[in-house]
């Protein structure tokens, strides 16, 4: 998985997220940056690339209708 986000990165896309499940992380890989790694009420967002955007990393891992 990682050598196809770095592919994704070499190739031009701006971002790519990377979930977890099990960890319920959220890994967001942006170009010539190290990785950084979201858990539970950290803020994950759009990092410029999707300027609006912005939601806690446990969201990705809610059922919809669910709340936790």
């Amino acid at each position: 998985m990682l050598r196809r986000v770095n592919k994704f990165l070499q190739n031009g896309v701006a971002m790519a997220w990377l979930l977890d499940p099990e960890e319920q992380t959220v890994t967001v890989f942006l170009p010539n940056q190290p990785p950084i790694v979201l858990e539970g009420d950290e803020e994950v967002t759009g990092f410029g690339v999707l300027p609006d955007f912005s939601c806690k990393a446990r969201e990705f891992f809610e059922m919809a209708g669910e709340a936790t």
